[in-house]
């Protein structure tokens, strides 16, 4: 069975290969991985776990130690892969001295992994966003400069009105280019129905600037798409 994610025809459409391997078995499994040694040696800096189970854990912390099929047997079976990761972890450093891995994953949980390389997954992917969303903001700026006086037919319901300048509908793209850019981490949410906007960016930090933009989030209700509703704030601010 083939799904939009992993279809030859449209994978590429709502993904990258970039972006589609963060999130594959092997790396998300590498994030796990890190998350124990990272652990593994704040606990012996701190007394917790001795030296060198820290030091066999992180020593066999390596992704191409793992083996895979045994870790979809055992996932199929209980539900989840991290169990199944430690488990083979626990065996490499046991084998070196015996009960030396039961110090691994000591004192964590499931969840504290789990959130943990999903958080990593999450950074690695929207570091990638980024240098893709200024490789477009430059491509933008480009166009607008070069077709500013470049007239074009305009469209109103799907057919052809007024003749507008060329550059309107890349001035839109660029001013949400331009907008997610300066948001970065902050919140940006624009809910169907009635929009919210969260901006705690620099450009937007004033009392009086974040009440223009809430001001004028609420008249956002209409027929607009989300983005021409987004081009239109950047444009009037």
């Amino acid at each position: 069975m083939t799904t939009v994610i992993d279809s030859a025809i449209f994978g590429n459409v709502f993904s990258t290969p970039e972006i589609a391997a963060i999130w594959s078995d092997r790396q998300r499994t590498a994030y796990f991985l890190r998350f124990e040694a990272a652990l593994a040696i704040a606990q012996a800096k701190l007394g917790i776990i001795p030296q060198k189970a820290a030091d066999e854990i992180v020593k066999h912390c390596n992704v191409d130690e793992i083996d895979f099929g045994e870790l979809k047997k055992q996932t199929e079976l209980i539900g989840y892969p991290v169990l199944p990761m430690v488990q083979q972890l626990v065996k490499k450093v046991n084998a070196v001295e015996e009960r030396l891995g039961e110090w691994a994953h000591w004192g964590t949980t499931t969840q504290d992994l789990t959130d943990t390389a999903v958080v990593l997954q999450l950074r690695d992917t929207l570091d990638i966003v980024e240098s893709s969303l200024e490789g477009i903001i430059v491509a933008l700026r480009k166009l607008c400069e070069q077709h500013k006086a470049t007239p074009m037919a305009a469209r109103s319901n799907l057919q052809q009105a007024v003749c507008r300048i060329g550059t309107g509908r890349a001035s839109i793209c660029l001013s949400v280019s331009l907008l997610t850019s300066l948001t970065g981490p902050d919140i940006f949410r624009l809910q169907d129905g009635t929009s919210a906007c969260v901006l705690s960016s620099p450009s937007v930090s004033s009392p009086r600037a974040q009440a223009q933009v809430a001001r004028r989030a609420v008249q956002w209700r209409s027929g607009y798409t989300r983005n021409h509703r987004l081009g239109f704030l950047v444009q009037r601010s």
